[in-house]
């Protein structure tokens, strides 16, 4: 995932630093990215020394107390202005399960790194939460089999972190805050009707892109990083290198 050196040589991580910025409290450094809103990465870490990948258990929590059903309805069965409403244990474990398969799914076909079950020493483990949730219309049926028209059922923010297996050190994070958008929509010109095959469908084509754009830049750091290591001394360096 560490890019080496500031140039690139396709479309992975960025090792410059962003100007102004300082390494958070884990040591991690702000650098730009292609791909997600938010990239952090350990400065001087050689990731060709990775040969396997792993992903751990998702969590999920909530930006503030949902509620518990769709009690909230106004009187003329619309939402209030700022809703969150609650999923149900099924309903959560499902969106989890979600959230895995995709990823899981992704990591298997990389190029550069063996997917396995558990991690071992020299494994990367991807660590995923799903933070501030706000889920602006109930995922599943509205009551009395109610229809609404919606652009999203929920907004959240996807944080990824990257662990080194053997010695827990995180040497890797990603933040983004997305809405979940069924496939085709933009957010701004296509709203669709709310309802547990369209809403689950959403979740599914946001974590498909999230597990997309993660193996994809994983893979063509390493290979970049592959690509500066037959590099003649001097031409290249390994690690975080600011420009």
């Amino acid at each position: 995932m560490m890019a080496l050196g500031c140039h690139s040589l396709g479309p992975g991580w960025q090792a410059a630093p962003l100007p102004g910025t300082q390494a958070s409290l884990d040591g991690l450094a702000p650098v730009r990215f292609s791909g997600f809103q938010k990239t952090q990465l350990k400065p001087g870490e050689d990731f060709l020394k990775y040969e396997t990948i792993a992903f751990a258990r998702p969590t999920l929590s909530f930006k503030s107390t949902p509620r518990n059903t769709t009690q909230e309805l106004t009187t003329n069965n619309r939402f209030p202005l700022e809703p969150n409403f609650v999923l149900s244990a099924e309903e959560e474990a499902s969106v989890l399960n979600d959230l895995a398969e995709r990823f899981r799914r992704e990591l298997r076909q990389s190029q550069k790194f063996r997917w396995v079950e558990e991690p071992m020493p020299g494994s990367l483990l991807v660590e995923a939460a799903l933070v501030d949730l706000v889920m602006q219309t109930p995922l599943g049926l509205l009551p009395g089999g109610q229809s609404r028209w919606i652009r999203t059922p929920a907004v959240m923010t996807l944080v990824l972190t990257l662990r080194a297996a053997g010695s827990d050190e995180i040497l890797a994070r990603v933040v983004e805050r997305r809405s979940a958008l069924p496939s085709g929509a933009t957010g701004t010109t296509l709203a669709y009707a709310s309802g547990p095959v369209e809403n689950f469908a959403a979740f599914r084509n946001t974590f498909n892109h999230w597990a997309f754009v993660f193996r994809t830049r994983l893979d063509a750091t390493k290979a970049r990083a592959e690509v500066e290591d037959q590099e003649p001394k001097g031409l290249g360096s390994r690690g975080f290198s600011p420009s």
